[in-house]
């Protein structure tokens, strides 16, 4: 966990990402090495962005991690992937996909 707090002016929530071990065993074990990338707008009292990746298992869907960001722009994306890549050790990302609309990435 990271956090930055600024003496002058007032408190803001920027971003946070949501990863649990669990879900990177479940994933990684039995997942096929395919993600899906994704962000949609929070339109009630905070406003925001919620970016997600999520995987492929026999039901078709398996929630890796999410974030909730300020906006949804090349910042926020490139935050959200390392931190993804990190959590999943990819090293080499030649055998994984990656499918997203590609907007803003």
């Amino acid at each position: 966990m990271t956090s930055r707090v600024v003496d002058d002016g007032p408190c803001m929530f920027r971003r946070i990402y949501v990863y649990f071990g669990g879900m990177k065993n479940g994933f990684l074990e039995g997942c096929r090495k395919i993600v899906g990338l994704d962000g949609c707008f929070l339109k009630g009292l905070l406003k925001g962005e919620i970016l997600t990746a999520v995987g492929r298992d026999a039901n078709n869907m398996y929630p890796i991690v999410w974030a909730i960001v300020e906006i949804e722009n090349t910042s926020s994306w490139s935050w959200f992937l390392e931190l993804l890549m990190q959590d999943l050790d990819i090293v080499d990302s030649k055998p994984w996909t990656f499918i997203s609309d590609q907007q803003k990435i």
